[in-house]
């Protein structure tokens, strides 16, 4: 091609064909006196190297960002570190070419992409942060020092209860206190792989589930009012409760060991744990509260722990008053949590999906209360931070006390509990979920859009 045709090519920004190579060298300086033509024996001292342009490709591919200003961008080179074969890349950099004729919007392109990237990083289905190569459970860590210190923990913990907010302070092997559970053993109804927890917990083989008989609350609404308040179930040491914790490892091949309802049996849990560690316990240990522990309760399960599964259940003290029968509950919730927290941070998995470590916080949406759900996703957000994986639930109903008849009452005498007496309804729902995206909670245990696992 002679030069009189290459300096009149066109530029290839759509609706800019007035602008021609020569007008650019000439823009840029540096179009020279003298032709450079190698047949005529000049010295070359420079030369112009020309290639296809891939920028229409780009425009036609609606890659619309740099292409909104009239630019082209595209990326050249991607690095993945550490660059093995199977590993999900601990970082990737890439460079970005971006063109225009105008600095100043190449540099507005460069604000653009950078925007878009931040808008969303948090639709990413799986963050790098939270995928682990592999786990340990922290119990296996522990060494014969902390092992001793938590068991002459444990028992001091029943000598002089204080294991919830309750603080009864008796000496369990004399006397019960709230809970109406002594220190020898634990009361359990039921020992099984259990497929209604959410779906990184239950995976395919279900969740190893421990169903403890006795509360240190009574809901009125309690959706386990049965075990919970009527303490139906069998007695086991923690040596007992060892041995099914292996069989279901062993023969249930459960993801995990899920302790539910456990705030009262503390000490029985730590030291069934550490037996069964020797046996050759290697699953996470799940500790599935209601949220009213106390703190001492929680420095025991530190480094026996993996999962944390509070369940967040209301905000005011009217409302704990009135449907938990305890005092100050959400200001004992949030130090609880906030302690959780601080020990296995946010929910991680393995490549198959499978929870591994992390706090799972779940909130239980009831008629007439979603106001104090939203609050309560407000809280999360602000103290904890928007990674925090949330199950915003919505299968209560009436149970326990509530729709009941008052004692001596007559029959069409208004029945106990009458607003809460109905199942939640899609709106109520609807405010908590919207509050938790509205907050920057991004990690929602719901069905995945994406047709695979949501983690």
């Amino acid at each position: 091609m002679d030069s009189h045709s290459v300096y009149n090519l066109p530029s290839v920004v759509p609706d800019d064909n007035s602008t021609t190579v020569l007008q650019q060298v000439e823009r840029i300086g540096f179009m020279g006196a003298v032709p450079a033509n190698w047949r005529d024996g000049v010295s070359m001292k420079a030369h112009l190297e020309l290639h296809i342009e891939q920028g229409p490709y780009l425009v036609n591919s609606n890659q619309d960002i740099a292409q909104n200003r009239r630019g082209l961008a595209s990326v050249g080179v991607i690095t993945a570190e550490p660059g093995s074969v199977n590993p999900v890349p601990e970082e990737v950099t890439m460079s970005l070419d971006i063109r225009h004729p105008k600095d100043e919007t190449v540099e507005a392109i460069v604000h653009d992409i950078a925007d878009y990237l931040e808008n969303r990083r948090r639709s990413l289905y799986l963050a790098p942060p939270f995928l682990l190569d592999d786990y340990t459970p922290r119990y296996q860590l522990l060494s014969s020092i902390d092992e001793a210190k938590k068991r002459s923990a444990a028992y001091a913990h029943l000598r002089q209860c204080n294991l919830c907010p309750r603080l009864c302070n008796v000496n369990r092997y004399e006397e019960t206190g709230y809970c109406l559970i002594g220190a020898e053993t634990v009361k359990v109804s039921t020992i099984a792989p259990h497929f209604g927890e959410e779906p990184c917990l239950q995976g395919h083989n279900g969740s190893g589930s421990v169903f403890f008989s006795g509360c240190n609350m009574r809901c009125v609404f309690c959706q386990n009012h049965d075990i919970a308040h009527q303490r139906q179930g069998f007695d086991l040491t923690p040596d007992d409760l060892a041995g099914w914790m292996m069989k279901l490892q062993e023969v249930g091949k459960v993801h995990n060991i899920n302790f539910v309802t456990p705030e009262h049996v503390v000490p029985q849990v730590a030291l069934a744990i550490l037996a069964a560690r020797d046996s050759g316990l290697t699953v996470p240990i799940v500790y599935n509260t209601s949220s009213f522990d106390s703190l001492d309760s929680l420095k025991l399960m530190d480094g026996l722990v993996d999962i944390y599964l509070p369940d967040f259940k209301v905000w005011s003290d009217s409302t704990s008053k009135r449907l938990l029968k305890t005092e100050a509950y959400a200001e004992h919730a949030r130090a609880s949590i906030a302690e959780m927290y601080r020990q296995v941070g946010d929910l991680c998995f393995t490549g198959d999906g499978i929870a591994k470590k992390g706090v799972l916080i779940r909130h239980l949406v009831m008629p007439g209360k979603e106001e104090e759900g939203v609050q309560i996703m407000n809280w999360i957000a602000d103290t904890l931070g928007k990674d925090v994986f949330v199950n915003v639930m919505e299968q209560y109903r009436p149970d326990a006390h509530v729709g009941k008849a008052k004692r001596g009452a007559k029959e069409d005498a208004e029945k106990r509990y009458a607003e809460i007496n109905r199942a939640v309804s899609d709106q109520e729902i609807g405010i908590v979920q919207k509050a938790a995206r509205d907050a920057g909670l991004w990690r929602l245990a719901e069905a995945a859009r994406h047709g695979g696992f949501n983690i």
